[in-house]
């Protein structure tokens, strides 16, 4: 199996956005800026993170459940194909560099994450 984030760095302008295709159980968990990896502390469960609520205080963006059910707060179902094999799509309106994880905890531990750097978007006139 192919549990990868690529690229590992992603650079984008401030104003632009990211598309992550994600197949298989898998959830996107991005963090406000300069959250570093060795800042996640993946514990025990299957998650590292509650899969059903954002923490506003740490996440920047907390993808689909792929437990099932849409976020936020949904019960997960047996039939999980409405979490798989989808397209999430995250702008960026300020700089400075965001840590993307699978917030599975083995994906992660296995090496699933990424950076995505946002440069500042400056006129070329100044």
């Amino acid at each position: 199996m192919n549990h990868a984030i690529l690229p590992k760095k992603i650079k984008v302008k401030q104003g632009g956005g990211v598309h992550f295709l994600v197949a298989g159980f898998h959830q996107v968990v991005m963090y406000h800026p300069e959250t570093k990896r060795d800042d996640i502390v993946p514990g025990s469960e299957t998650f590292i993170n509650d899969p059903t609520t954002q923490d506003p205080t740490t996440q920047f963006y907390l993808g689909i459940n792929p437990a099932g059910g849409p976020p936020p707060g949904t019960p997960g179902t047996t039939n999980h194909s409405n979490a798989r094999n989808r397209v999430e799509s995250v702008a960026f309106t300020e700089p400075g560099t965001y840590l993307v994880i699978c917030n599975i905890r083995t994906r992660f531990l296995d090496g699933m994450f990424a950076v995505v750097k946002v440069k500042e978007d400056k006129d070329d006139d100044d």
